[in-house]
């Protein structure tokens, strides 16, 4: 970042009475902002919204995704000139969501990037809000997704030469989210993008769950909304969600019903979700299909809960023998996982 910007945001700290807590000082600014918009402006409030990160410091080149929840652009930083990610969310639907979305979460995963220097996520410029949205500014990978790899190969799969370069950087993104305390939970081509270097880093993490401290395990009240996207989604997510829905219905004493919505989840799930993403992902890359594929999504769900009849590995497709043993093994893995969490 450009001396300007340093020395902005040095100015800027020390209005705050920073003591270098990001999280104390974005909740310092917030309640200066409050303050000014409530009460009045003074010299030292009118300084700040002056100093303060916001989208008058961006110019919008493009718009890369229109998500269900947000919109991705590529802007440039009128700071320092360079191209940055904006991805944005709106309040009211981060807030009706947030079951399943939780942008504070991301937020955190993308600064433990920038803080341990990783080069398995991007790293995060800066966070800030508007009236109407949450706004998250990373670094921009220009190299496109794995998925628009997959989409453009004539062969409408990935070649294995190509699976052997990428397949370890995917499994090491996905253990570094792990190793952070989290799980990813929508593990799909579409979410690792690609450096200039065609090295892979992992994104999207508005899904993410934290992990109990201390155990690879979600807590139960992440559980109770299936999270993910349907063709990669895990038979564990699948079936807490069930228990959860039927440990919900059962209970006719309110007592008994409040009690049951508070453990509904129970048994849960935890890090084999994201392998099991993994395994479908890979699967998909080789084969050019996705394993569980079907015409509607009820089909493909139980598909996936019936994984050990419906897994198929096709015979017109060229796959070593190690590539197809991996797959199987990353089916067991999870199914391991699974177990040791729920003992």
């Amino acid at each position: 970042m450009s001396t300007f910007w340093l020395k902005r945001k040095a100015r800027l700290g020390t209005l705050l009475q920073s003591n270098g807590d990001e999280d104390e000082d974005g909740l310092a600014l917030d309640r200066i902002l409050h303050g000014q918009s409530v009460i009045a402006k003074t010299a030292r409030t009118i300084e700040v919204d002056r100093l303060r990160f916001t989208d008058k410091d961006l110019t919008v080149i493009g718009t890369l995704e229109y998500g269900q929840l947000s919109v991705t652009d590529v802007v440039n930083c009128n700071i320092d000139g360079r191209l940055y990610v904006r991805k944005s969310i709106e309040k009211r639907f981060a807030f009706k969501s947030r079951d399943q979305c939780n942008p504070q979460l991301e937020r955190d995963i993308l600064l433990r990037a920038l803080c341990t220097d990783s080069v398995w996520a991007p790293h995060l410029l800066c966070a800030f809000q508007t009236g109407t949205h949450l706004n998250l500014v990373m670094d921009y990978a220009e190299g496109g997704t794995l998925w628009d790899v997959l989409e453009s190969n004539p062969l409408e799969r990935i070649c294995e030469v190509d699976l052997r370069w990428w397949l370890p950087q995917v499994i090491s993104a996905v253990a570094w989210c792990h190793s952070q305390g989290f799980v990813h939970r929508d593990v799909k081509p579409h979410n690792f993008v690609l450096t200039r270097t065609a090295h892979v880093q992992l994104v999207d993490f508005g899904s993410a769950a934290p992990l109990v401290p201390g155990s690879r395990a979600v807590p139960p009240e992440y559980c109770r909304v299936p999270c993910g996207t349907c063709d990669y989604i895990s038979p564990e997510i699948l079936q807490a969600h069930e228990a959860a829905l039927v440990a919900m219905e059962m209970p006719d004493n309110e007592d008994e019903r409040q009690e049951e919505n508070e453990n509904a989840g129970e048994g849960g799930y935890g890090v084999e979700t994201d392998w099991w993403s993994t395994g479908a992902m890979i699967y998909e890359m080789a084969y050019g299909v996705a394993p569980f594929f079907a015409r509607d999504i009820r089909s493909t769900y139980l598909k996936i809960v019936d994984f050990r009849k419906s897994l198929t590995f096709h015979t017109n497709v060229s796959v070593s023998a190690e590539l197809r043993d991996l797959l199987t093994q990353y089916v067991k893995m999870g199914l391991c996982l699974a177990y040791r969490i729920s003992r």
